[in-house]
C-alpha cells in the first residue's frame, strides 16, 4: 500500500479477497513499498532485492516455489450444479509480464540515477527491468518458500493442530485457499470421547450409506475403504504418502464418479476436476501426470480409465518425495516435483491394478446388480447437498475421529502397508479402533486379480505339469512347447500348447531368447510357497532352473525321464 492511500480503496483493488485485506489493515499488516534503485552492472543484487520486496508481501502476492518453477495460486470462480459460487485454483508458472506487474504494483518502486551534463545525478522512477525480472523466474533457487500443494479446507498437521489460516504453511509447505469463504469450523473438543467418534463416524458413512459397495456395513471392506478416503483427503497435512484409491466397477453409471464427487465436495468445496486419462497410451498418459503433478490439485482424479491401471511414474508419486519429471518439450532436461500433498482417486469398469501399483492402491468395489444401472435414483437432499450445506460440520468429525483415537492412547494393529505408516496411524488404525473392516484387506483381491501376478500363477502351474520339480532351460521349455502329434484325421497339432501359450508373446511368438527372458523375470517370485530357483547360471550356455514347491491345486505330473531329443540339462 502507498503512503497516504485510503484503506477501502486499497482493499477494492483485490477482488475476491477483500475480507481477508481489510482485517490485515485492521491488524496493522500494511505494507509499505520499498525503494530499489537500479544501477548498471548489479544484476544479481537487484534482483535480490526485488524478490526480498516480493517476499514482504506474500500475503496479498504470492509467490511460491514448485518444481524449479516461481508459481503462484490462482484461482477463478465458478458455480457449481447447485449454483453456489466456489473457487477452483491450481498452482501456475508466472510469466515475466506478470511478476513485472506485481513487483510494481504490490512490492517495490523503482528508480534509475540521471546524470546530467554538469554532473549532478536525479533519481528517475522507471519500470522493473525485464532483463532483472526474467532473470528472477529462470533461477531454479531463491528465496521463496517451497510448495508442496493446494488444499482448499482445513486440515490436520502431524502434530495435531489444524490449518484453518489461508495462505502458507511452514509447517506442512501447503497452500490453503479456501474454495468457499463462508466455511465455518464448528468447536471441536480436544480430546473427544469414543462415543463422539463413533457419533461422528456414523455421520460420514451416512454420505456414502447409498452407495453400491459389494461389502458394506461398518465390517465391510469396500465401505471402510471408501471413508478412508474420505479422511485421506482432508487429513493430507499430517502424513506425507498416501494410497491410490480405485473404484472398480462392472457397468457405466454404477457411481464411482458421483463416490468420487462426494469425497472432492468434503475436501475441496467443489466437484472433482476430472482428468479422462488416456492410459491405454503409456506416452500420452505419462504426459497428462506430468502436467497434473505440476499444478498440485489437491485429488487428482483418473476418470474412467480405459485400460488396466499401471504406471511406473504413479507409482512413484505416492511413494517418493521427489519424482523426475521431464520437462514439457525437451528429451534431455528433467524437473523434481513434489506430490506429497495430492490424493489420487481413479476409476474404471472392471480395469484392474497391475504390478508395482497393487501394493500402492485400495480397491473399493462398487456393483449395483443391474444391468441398466444409471437409472437408480439417490434419496434427496443428496449426500453432496449435505456436505454443502454443513461442510465444516463433517469436516470437523473427521478431526474429532483422529483426536479420540489419539486421546484414547490404544495401541492398534492392522495389516502393514509398507512407505504408508503415517498413514496408517491417522486413517488406517482409528477406523480399526472403531470396529470397522481394516481398508488395506482390499489389497488380497487386487492381488489375486492382477494379471501380471495371474502370468506368474499360470507359468508356475504348467512348468511343475511338465517338469515337476526337476531341472530346466529355456530350450527344454521351447522344444516342448512346439512339439506336435498327428490326430486321426492327419492332422497336426500343438501337444503341448499349455506350455505354448503360457510363454508365447501373443499366442504366436515363441523362442528360447523370449523364455529365457521371463524365466529371469520369474525368478524367487512367490506364489503361496511356490517359486521359481536359479539353479545355476552360465554365460555359455544356459541357465538352469527349477520350481520349488508345489503350486496350490496342482496335480502331480507324470514322471518323465530322459529326452536325447531336447538339449535339456539334468532329468527326473
Amino acid at each position: 500500500m502507498g503512503e497516504g492511500e485510503d484503506v477501502s480503496n486499497w482493499v477494492e483493488k483485490y477482488d475476491g479477497t477483500k475480507e481477508r485485506l481489510l482485517a490485515l489493515a485492521l491488524e496493522a499488516k500494511i505494507y509499505r513499498k520499498q525503494k530499489i534503485i537500479v544501477n548498471a552492472g548489479e544484476i544479481g543484487e537487484v534482483a535480490r532485492k526485488i524478490e526480498h520486496a516480493l517476499i514482504t508481501v506474500q500475503d496479498v502476492c504470492p509467490l511460491l516455489n514448485r518444481a524449479g518453477k516461481l508459481v503462484q495460486p490462482l484461482w477463478h470462480k465458478v458455480r457449481d450444479r447447485d449454483g453456489r459460487e466456489v473457487k477452483l485454483c491450481k498452482l501456475e508458472p508466472i510469466r515475466w509480464r506478470s511478476l513485472r506487474e506485481l513487483a510494481d504494483y504490490h512490492a517495490a518502486e523503482f528508480y534509475h540515477n540521471k546524470v546530467y551534463k554538469d554532473g549532478t545525478v536525479k533519481e528517475i522512477r522507471c519500470d522493473p527491468p525485464v532483463h532483472i525480472i526474467q532473470t528472477i523466474i529462470d533461477r531454479e533457487h531463491g528465496s521463496f518458500p517451497d510448495v508442496v500443494g493446494l488444499i482448499n479446507s482445513p486440515t490436520m498437521r502431524a502434530d495435531g493442530s489444524l490449518i484453518t489460516e489461508e495462505g502458507y504453511d511452514e509447517a506442512t509447505q501447503l497452500y490453503h485457499k479456501p474454495a468457499d469463504e463462508t466455511l465455518i469450523l464448528p468447536d471441536i473438543p480436544e480430546k473427544p470421547s469414543r462415543p463422539q467418534a463413533e457419533a461422528a463416524l456414523k455421520r460420514l458413512e451416512e454420505l456414502v450409506s447409498e452407495c453400491h459397495f459389494v461389502a458394506k456395513g461398518a465390517k465391510g471392506v469396500d465401505q471402510s475403504v471408501a471413508v478412508a478416503a474420505m479422511m485421506t483427503t482432508v487429513l493430507r497435512g499430517a502424513f506425507p504418502f498416501a494410497p491410490i484409491f480405485l473404484f472398480h466397477k462392472p457397468e457405466p453409471g454404477t457411481g464411482a464418479s458421483y463416490l468420487a464427487n462426494i469425497i472432492s465436495v468434503l475436501a475441496t468445496g467443489h466437484e472433482s476436476v476430472p482428468l479422462a486419462a488416456n492410459n491405454d497410451n503409456p506416452a500420452e498418459f505419462y504426459k497428462e501426470l506430468c502436467t497434473a503433478c505440476v499444478l498440485g490439485r489437491p485429488i487428482l482424479n483418473l476418470n474412467n480409465l480405459i485400460a488396466d491401471l499401471k504406471s511406473p511414474l504413479l507409482s512413484q508419486m505416492v511413494t517418493e518425495v521427489n519424482v523426475e519429471l521431464r520437462r514439457f518439450g525437451k528429451n534431455d532436461e528433467t524437473i523434481h516435483c513434489d506430490c506429497r500433498a495430492m490424493t489420487i482417486l481413479a476409476n474404471g469398469n472392471n480395469i484392474q491394478v497391475v504390478g508395482e501399483l497393487v501394493r500402492r492402491t485400495l480397491t473399493c468395489r462398487l456393483d449395483a446388480k443391474t444391468e441398466y444401472p444409471e437409472t437408480l435414483t439417490y434419496k434427496t437432499p443428496t449426500p453432496i447437498q449435505r456436505i454443502k450445506k454443513d461442510r465444516g460440520r463433517y469436516l470437523a468429525d473427521i478431526f474429532t475421529i483422529l483426536r479420540a483415537y489419539r486421546s484414547a492412547n490404544k495401541e492398534t494393529k492392522g495389516i502393514h502397508l509398507a512407505g504408508f505408516e503415517e498413514w496408517a496411524k491417522i486413517v488406517q488404525h482409528p477406523l480399526i479402533w472403531l470396529d470397522r473392516a481394516d481398508p488395506v484387506k482390499s489389497l488380497e483381491k487386487a492381488r489375486v486379480r492382477d494379471p501380471d501376478r495371474s502370468g506368474l500363477r499360470e507359468r508356475l502351474s504348467v512348468l511343475f505339469k511338465h517338469f515337476k520339480n526337476n531341472e530346466f532351460i529355456a530350450a527344454d521349455i521351447y522344444e516342448r512347447a512346439i512339439k506336435t502329434e498327428a490326430t486321426a484325421s492327419g492332422r497336426f497339432i500343438n501337444k503341448n500348447q499349455d506350455l505354448f501359450d503360457a510363454f508365447s508373446e501373443n499366442g504366436r511368438l515363441l523362442g528360447t531368447k523370449l523364455i529365457g527372458k521371463q524365466l529371469m523375470k520369474d525368478e524367487d517370485r512367490k506364489w503361496d510357497e511356490c517359486y521359481l530357483e536359479l539353479v545355476s547360471e552360465s554365460s555359455k550356455t544356459s541357465n538352469s532352473y527349477r520350481v520349488v514347491g508345489k503350486p496350490p491345486g496342482a496335480t502331480d505330473p507324470e514322471a518323465w525321464g530322459p529326452d536325447p531329443a531336447t538339449p535339456g540339462g539334468k532329468r527326473g
